[in-house]
């Protein structure tokens, strides 16, 4: 009797691995495909409790927890097996309301960080910083690779928010799973409220730049010099003077020229 009910566990055990196969091959096929394999995984082990009750009832008492111990923890493998991974390449660390999130995407095996063929639909979404999700839209994943971008409104405020992405298939798993990642949001009203300081020009403080004709000063060799006279805030100023030598004899002199629109 114990054989049989060993036979018949292995059996529904087969059904149930096909079914999960069936179930990773459909979610990249169709968009509405709704099977969990969560309520897969829970009615199998009910099987096996039943299996194991009716075998118990009839007088068949060969240490049968210890076979549903290594069924269990087989379930448990599995699920650390099918697990998917999700990696995320933002353009920037933080963004201004109004602005576009550009990201590229990567979902890979947890076990292997090898490439995951089997979903073909990416989630990702923004919540906001009460916990609510603000944004979320849907890519096709080919390959495991996927690229997109998210347009912020121009109404958020500043805020830390989060960015989240997960495949349908993750969505049998615990949600500790998702990727996260906290981002900065200024709001775009708040930017135009900043008040600019004025700068009051400096009327006592000249900056002297020169350009020599072609780039470089040659010794012995004569020269046409330019150079711009402006303030600490780049304001044009009228001056003029003189060049001396390191013994302190007049080489050059210069002043300001205003060219006069015709």
């Amino acid at each position: 009797m114990q054989n049989g009910t060993v036979s018949r566990c292995i059996k529904y055990w087969v059904i149930v691995e096909a079914i999960k196969i069936t179930v990773a091959k459909s979610e990249s096929e169709a968009l509405n495909f709704n099977i969990s394999l969560n309520t897969i995984n829970r009615f199998f082990i009910l099987l096996v409790c039943l299996v194991f009750s009716y075998s118990t009832c009839l007088g068949q008492s060969d240490n049968p927890p210890v076979i549903f111990d290594n069924i269990h923890s087989r379930f448990d493998n599995s699920r650390v097996t099918d697990q998917q991974k999700v990696y995320l390449h933002l353009d920037r660390p933080y963004y201004v309301s109004g602005e576009t999130i550009w990201f590229k995407a990567y979902v890979v095996k947890a076990a292997r960080n090898q490439y995951d063929y089997r979903s073909g639909i990416f989630n990702v979404e923004v919540i906001g910083p009460e916990g609510a999700i603000i944004i979320s839209n849907l890519l096709k994943l080919t390959g495991g690779i996927t690229s997109g971008s998210i347009s912020l409104p121009d109404t958020l405020k500043t805020a830390q928010y989060v960015l989240r992405a997960y495949t349908n298939w993750m969505r049998n798993f615990d949600p500790s799973f998702y990727w996260t990642k906290p981002i900065k949001i200024t709001g775009i009203s708040e930017l135009e409220n900043v008040n600019t300081p004025q700068i009051e020009p400096a009327s006592d403080t000249t900056l002297l730049a020169f350009y020599p004709e072609g780039g470089y000063l040659l010794n012995g060799i004569p020269c046409q010099i330019g150079f711009k006279a402006s303030n600490i805030i780049g304001q044009p100023v009228d001056v003029s003077g003189k060049i001396v030598d390191s013994n302190g004899v007049k080489v050059a002199s210069f002043s300001s020229i205003h060219h006069e629109q015709q």
